[in-house]
């Protein structure tokens, strides 16, 4: 395919897999990141909450040494909780690191009753949200919608399997309830292929998709892990979540679905943590080539975003 729209190549963090990145380690290895992000060829490299890339002057120094920029920012949030007032000043100092850094995209995923971490079984019983649960998590995501939006940040939510808003159902019951000015959608290929809608939420929500995440999933071993109730980081180690080509999605098609909704901006590259850090280049070349093959055309570094 010939995709027609610009698109910029990230990666996700999660890639390089540590067990913790304090003191010259973790800078060691936070460099090591954005140099072979840099090399492959990738433009950007996502910031999450896991303490990778903690210093804000370091990192742009780091960043701009590498022509790169800093991505979309993935964090967790509790939401459905009575009110925002608790984690609003949080927020504020995040989003004035994200402005420091260049940043426009905020990803958010909702936390209450996850399962990320719990040993409960990934696609076993989980919680729902209740009715006042739904009202405080639509008015809440409004209020901190707005205010990314007054630092000139689009704050958009990601479904995830691990959390409460995972399904179509619960995806349009959100978009329904939110301002479509202040909370877009993060479009997350591996959560949305367990609910067999990537391409129905492409065309069902398209206005609203201001971010895409790119993982591929392994159906061989996501059927071994759903037989002896694997937890979420059982099915990480057991392989289900993957890189782009790698498994059983459909690329193309998710492809000409974004390039027909006129999708212009990052697509994210969440490994699952597929490699240790002395395979961490060769999964980038990868992935790189993989997507440069998919879309007909060569990621460059001049990023002129909306």
């Amino acid at each position: 395919m010939s995709y027609q729209n610009p698109l910029f190549l990230g990666i996700s963090p999660d890639l390089w897999k540590y067990d913790g990145f304090a003191g010259s380690a973790g800078v060691n290895i936070s460099q090591q990141i954005l140099s072979e992000a840099a090399l492959t060829g990738f433009e950007g490299v996502e910031i999450d909450d896991n303490g990778r890339f903690l210093d804000t002057d370091m990192l742009n120094y780091h960043l701009s040494l590498r022509n790169l920029s800093a991505a979309g920012r993935v964090t967790g949030i509790a939401a459905a909780a009575d009110n925002c007032k608790g984690i609003v000043s949080d927020f504020h100092v995040m989003l004035k690191k994200m402005v420091s850094l260049g940043m426009k995209y905020l990803v958010v995923r909702e936390m209450s009753h996850n399962i990320f971490f719990t040993g409960e079984a990934l696609l076993g019983y989980r919680a729902f949200l209740k009715r006042d649960d739904w009202l405080h998590l639509s008015n809440n995501l409004n209020e901190l919608g707005k205010i990314a939006s007054s630092y000139g940040i689009k704050m958009c939510f990601q479904p995830h399997i691990c959390t409460v808003i995972r399904t179509l159902e619960e995806i349009d019951q959100l978009m329904d309830t939110t301002d479509e000015r202040y909370v877009k959608l993060c479009l997350d290929t591996g959560n949305l292929f367990l609910q067999n809608a990537v391409v129905q939420t492409i065309k069902k929500f398209g206005s609203r998709i201001a971010y895409v995440r790119l993982q591929d999933m392994r159906l061989k071993e996501l059927k071994g892990c759903s037989k002896r109730n694997a937890s979420f980081s059982e099915a990480v180690s057991a392989g289900c979540f993957t890189i782009p080509g790698d498994g059983e999605i459909d690329f193309v098609e998710l492809f000409l679905a974004l390039d027909k909704i006129g999708y212009s901006g990052w697509v994210t590259v969440d490994a699952g943590r597929q490699s240790n850090a002395a395979d961490s280049f060769e999964y980038l070349l990868k992935i790189y080539h993989y997507m440069q093959a998919l879309l007909g055309f060569r990621f460059t570094n001049n990023r002129t975003e909306e």
